[in-house]
């Protein structure tokens, strides 16, 4: 995966330094930057959907997707159904979430 570029920021206490968290952006806002982007790209956004905070929007083969981020016990991971979710996994930090999945899809397209 790689980022879409945006002024650096502070999430959560996590200094976001790479520039691929860009605030409150609704989901048709993060399609249209993702539809002219290729394959991989992706943008961390607020998620004004109740029961998450945040959520990442990701160009995939079949276009863009978004996928929800959880926080509970004082933890992040993906939103998932019930049956996957314990094999998913929790972060302390939203920013380590995204990087441990960017570096995954790295180490596994190279």
């Amino acid at each position: 995966m790689s980022h879409c570029c945006k002024e650096p920021c502070l999430i959560f206490g996590s200094q976001c330094s790479s520039g691929w968290y860009w605030g409150p952006l609704t989901a048709t806002q993060a399609k249209q930057v993702l539809n002219k982007a290729p394959e991989g790209i992706f943008l961390l956004r607020d998620i004004s959907y109740q029961g998450y905070l945040l959520t990442l929007s990701v160009k995939t083969s079949l276009g863009p997707t978004h996928l929800h981020i959880e926080h509970g016990t004082g933890m992040f991971g993906f939103d998932s159904v019930i049956v996957a979710w314990p094999r998913m996994r929790r972060v302390e930090g939203a920013v380590d979430l995204v990087q441990h999945y960017a570096l995954t899809y790295k180490l596994l397209v190279s």
